[in-house]
């Protein structure tokens, strides 16, 4: 039904928000940490360092669509958000060569919480529609 719209109570309202405000908060600082560490490490000669600057455009695109996705598509977003705590979690893993410490954890803790709410909150919002369709 395209005309209908789905409501939700307020406090998956509140989830929502609130998985969405940590999310951007969570890609804000890491791109700006990306960002930053680029330039300082390509003060001198700006060309001097084109890999470390091709892999800040492509963790900034990655950070900034985790941070999108789950106001447009809810569902979409939060698979992408827990697809991106792996691959954030097996990346520190093979760069500290198996190494970690519980920062790692503290760093990519908001993409799983992120995640988690966003599909909690489609669900809550969409099982009416799901029970009736079944």
């Amino acid at each position: 039904m395209p005309g209908k719209k789905v409501t939700s109570p307020w406090w998956v309202n509140l989830m929502r928000y609130f998985a969405r405000g940590l999310l951007i908060l969570w890609a804000g600082f890491w791109i700006f940490f990306a960002v930053a560490s680029a330039l300082s490490e390509t003060s001198p000669d700006p060309k001097a360092n084109v890999l470390g600057w091709i892999v800040v455009i492509a963790g900034t695109i990655l950070l900034a669509a985790g941070a999108v996705i789950p106001w447009i598509w809810e569902l979409i977003g939060g698979y992408l958000l827990f697809a991106e705590g792996v691959f954030f979690f097996v990346f520190f893993l093979v760069v500290s060569s198996g190494d970690t410490n519980p920062a790692v954890i503290l760093i990519i803790m908001p993409a799983f919480i992120g995640g988690g709410l966003s599909l909690a909150c489609w669900y809550l919002t969409h099982k009416k529609n799901l029970n009736k369709s079944v």
